[in-house]
């Protein structure tokens, strides 16, 4: 590499045509010149493009990131789906729906008169269906602890409408007779 330590810059003082004349006055140091400019220009462009492929590359990682943490959320969620419909109460049958209330009216000391479907309403994610009953309790509360029976069975069951009359005017004395709407709801899945 030739000796430079002759050139003195003054960046103020500066003249292009000077520095231009003593550049093309030695060829090897134009030749030198030209070459760090090349090697320069180059180097900015290698780095522009690794730098926009190493963007380029975090920026997918971000994406795979991204996707494996919904995938894993999907995968949690399916499970906690599973578990909730695992433990839902299983669908009853109207005979077996029949059969139940008889047993709570049994254990409650309430007498079914009589039973019968009213209706079946079908949803895109349920079915309820709807039996009719009329009873008679010989006191307000085997009538009260009959409703909580069904209210409170593992069963998906529920009081849908019920009124009743005492034939005593004390209303907790005597024989009480109701009409009731009990739903069995079943969840689809």
């Amino acid at each position: 590499m030739p000796d430079l330590s002759h050139f003195k810059f003054d960046i103020q003082q500066m003249d292009l045509n000077k520095v231009f004349e003593k550049l093309f006055e030695k060829k090897s140091l134009l030749a030198a010149v030209a070459v760090l400019v090349l090697v320069s220009v180059v180097a900015m462009a290698l780095l522009k493009d690794y730098s926009s492929k190493a963007a380029n590359y975090q920026n997918q990682m971000q994406q795979m990131h991204q996707k494996i943490d919904m995938i894993a959320r999907h995968e949690e969620s399916l499970k906690q789906l599973n578990q909730l419909t695992s433990s839902l109460p299983k669908p009853m049958s109207t005979q077996k729906l029949i059969n139940q209330l008889t047993d709570y009216a049994t254990q409650n000391q309430v007498d079914i008169l009589d039973i019968t479907p009213k209706e079946t309403k079908r949803e895109n994610l349920y079915t309820i269906t709807v039996v009719h009953s009329s009873v008679n309790a010989s006191s307000f509360k085997n009538l009260l602890l009959f409703l909580r029976a069904v209210e409170t069975s593992p069963y998906a069951l529920r009081v849908e409408s019920w009124s009743g009359k005492s034939q005593e005017s004390d209303l907790g004395t005597g024989a009480v007779s109701c009409e009731i709407d009990i739903a069995s709801i079943e969840i689809k899945t």
